[in-house]
């Protein structure tokens, strides 16, 4: 029987400003077997100050790395020397949660999805489950509302029915690390490194966004959206290959064409969105293709431009 232990998982880099509201955001939590564990990547400014004021606390422990080893390394460090739970979730050091009750009620469904012969590896947030549910056969409804579903189905009809959040994602710790965990040093290294877990067991789905994203420039995720897009088709590839054992050739060759198109799709709105001149557009325009959100994409930029122009015009 599971002990039900969770660790929060927060690596950090100079993010001095944002760090506090997160490990406050841990500790609302209302769920008692719960450890924070701060991972500083010898930050540069106030990040570790921060970090100390909180070290020694009941169920809290601070890192710091000797040398800067990059993100997604420390994602990886984390996961395998610093984490001693069964269960774990990452909270970067520049989010925060919001919903107090989120840990608790996901291992509340946790317990009843073992109690009904369930092997979950994986409890995750943020989706429509309407939506979800239509695309997921075998779906089981828990006491929660919560789905409970085969993990490879959840992997093969990702591209209709997934949309999870790395801060919302609670996972076994040791399934991650057999199945290689934080391997990908890609801007979506989370993405990646979840995927591979969900193969091993069943999953459950909920609704809930138990927290913040903060947006902001020092995102990784929001610089060089192109190269983002881009490097998405590798990250596929490198899935794919590790799906192979569960899936025909016929199902990751149609997995990987309907994961590109969703890349796609959201690369141009992202990149429309955060567009700011002729320059942003022309480079857009780079990547034209005949899909529907291309002129999703249009009807967008028309609409800044008009208010835009009501702006300037209002001020002159």
């Amino acid at each position: 029987m599971s002990n039900g232990d969770v660790t929060i998982m927060i690596p950090t880099y100079n993010q001095e400003a944002y760090l506090a509201q997160a490990i406050e955001s841990c500790l609302m939590q209302d769920y008692e077997h719960l450890n924070v564990v701060v991972a500083d990547d010898c930050s540069t400014d106030g990040t570790g100050s921060v970090a100390s004021r909180y070290s020694g606390k009941s169920g809290i422990s601070c890192h710091r790395n000797t040398t800067n080893i990059g993100r997604v390394a420390n994602y990886a460090n984390t996961l395998s020397k610093l984490v001693t739970t069964e269960w774990v979730v990452n909270l970067d050091g520049d989010d925060y949660y919001t919903d107090n009750t989120f840990i608790s009620k996901a291992m509340s469904d946790i317990r009843e999805a073992g109690r009904r012969g369930f092997s979950v590896v994986a409890h995750l947030g943020n989706h429509n489950l309407d939506v979800a549910g239509r695309h997921l056969p075998g779906a089981v409804v828990l006491e929660s509302g919560s789905l409970c579903v085969s993990g490879k189905t959840y992997f093969r009809e990702y591209p209709r029915a997934g949309q999870f959040a790395h801060m919302s994602c609670i996972y076994r710790a040791d399934t991650a690390r057999q199945s290689g965990g934080y391997d990908l040093d890609s801007v979506a290294s989370d993405f990646h490194a979840l995927m591979k877990v969900f193969l091993h067991g069943d999953v459950i789905l909920g609704e809930n966004q138990p927290g913040v994203w903060r947006i902001h420039g020092g995102n990784a995720s929001q610089s060089n959206l192109r190269q983002k897009y881009l490097s998405a088709f590798s990250m596929y590839e490198d899935l794919a290959r590790h799906a192979g054992t569960f899936f025909s050739t016929g199902e990751l060759t149609r997995w990987k064409a309907e994961m590109r198109d969703g890349a796609y799709d959201d690369y141009i709105l992202t990149a429309c969105s955060a567009a700011t001149g002729i320059g942003s557009v022309i480079s857009l325009l780079k990547d034209f293709r005949f899909r529907r959100v291309f002129l999703d994409a249009i009807r967008l930029l028309a609409k800044r431009a008009f208010r835009t122009t009501a702006t300037n015009s209002e001020q002159a």
